[in-house]
């Protein structure tokens, strides 16, 4: 019989250490690609066709052209144009991916918490809703949702895509729902023996409670702009 589990034993982490090799392999590969991608963006164009895969032979500071040339003329809600570079699309793609990241992490946390720390009527529809609306096409919703934000003037703006981002409505709904309803009630009814309201207890005990399934959550809903073209190119003063 201890034969048997040990020899279980072994063949379960001779398992797992494959599959830890096999992921550290597909990891190196990708490092190893933005690595030869940054030793590349040190060649002449001349090095680069003799000499594909090695060391620049002569390293060159190619940036002062890319900077100066990748610029994009982009015409602004009012009909003016202006050019942006590439400082200006690659600070907006970051606000737009985690403030929208933020949005879709908090707003379901929230929601989710209200409705697995107060139970009532109110909840329990509110809970009902957000299911059956995820079970609507997305696209149902969508021209009104565009009409809007141009009659709210936030149409092609950062602020306006944060905006459509805090919705509770996402499978993060369920995920808070459920990891809220696990919390032991006891820890509400200590922090209220000492004094603490609802607030204190929401933001100094359960949420801090969840602090991994959010940075979860967050890490998940990472996305850069690819879904609407123009989102990186916006002028700082649309934020």
């Amino acid at each position: 019989m201890n034969k048997t589990i040990a020899k279980g034993i072994k063949k379960f982490f001779s398992l797992n250490s494959l599959i830890f090799f096999v992921l550290i392999l597909y990891v190196a590969i990708f490092w190893v690609l933005v690595a030869w991608g940054v030793l590349t963006s040190f060649k002449s164009y001349e090095d680069f066709r003799v000499n594909i895969f090695g060391l620049p032979k002569q390293w060159m500071w190619n940036y002062n052209f890319i900077f100066k040339m990748f610029k994009v003329k982009v015409t602004n809600v009012d009909g003016s144009m202006n050019d942006v570079g590439v400082f200006t699309m690659t600070w907006n793609s970051v606000l737009y991916s985690v403030g929208c990241s933020l949005a879709s992490a908090f707003m379901p946390m929230l929601v989710g918490y209200m409705c697995a720390r107060y139970k009532n009527k109110y909840s329990k529809i509110t809970v009902s809703v957000i299911i059956v609306v995820m079970q609507l096409p997305l696209m149902s919703g969508q021209l009104a949702t565009l009409k809007l934000l141009r009659q709210l003037h936030i149409y092609d703006s950062i602020g306006g895509m944060i905006l459509l981002k805090a919705h509770p409505i996402s499978f993060y709904f369920l995920i808070f729902l459920a990891m809220f309803e696990g919390i032991p009630k006891e820890y509400e009814e200590a922090a209220k023996i000492d004094g603490a309201g609802n607030w204190k207890i929401m933001l100094s005990i359960i949420f801090p409670m969840a602090w991994s399934t959010f940075f979860t959550v967050f890490t998940l809903s990472i996305q850069i702009g690819h879904r609407h073209k123009r989102i990186s190119s916006f002028p700082l003063k649309s934020i």
